[in-house]
């Protein structure tokens, strides 16, 4: 996937590399995200999936191969810090909601 942020052009690909075929006990998929700027990464992460969990599984970091300091750095802790406040704002609204939704099945005695 490709984006701009503050004028500077950035990609995130994903890699799925599965599961190793000679590891039969190992329910694990693995695979790799790098974060790409001017053609270099500049952020590679690898991560993997436990497939034991079901649709309780979620790709997690399990190491970082790649890292080239730069002002990229910024901008990822920019981006990130406008993710968490939209996630905030929707957990917020969400909250209000329910609690208009619950005072509205409030009778009170005439």
């Amino acid at each position: 996937m490709s984006f701009t942020y503050n004028s500077t052009g950035y990609t995130l690909k994903f890699t799925d590399e599965g599961m190793f075929e000679w590891a039969t006990d190992d329910l694990n998929t693995y695979g790799k995200v790098e974060l790409i700027k001017d053609g270099k990464t500049v952020l590679g992460l690898d991560i993997s999936q436990d497939l034991s969990k079901g649709d309780g599984a979620f790709w997690r970091m399990t190491g970082v191969y790649a890292f080239l300091p730069g002002a990229w750095m910024t901008d990822l802790i920019e981006m990130a810090a406008y993710i968490d406040g939209m996630h905030a704002r929707e957990r917020d609204q969400w909250q209000n909601a329910d609690a208009l939704a619950r005072a509205k099945q409030i009778k009170l005695p005439d």
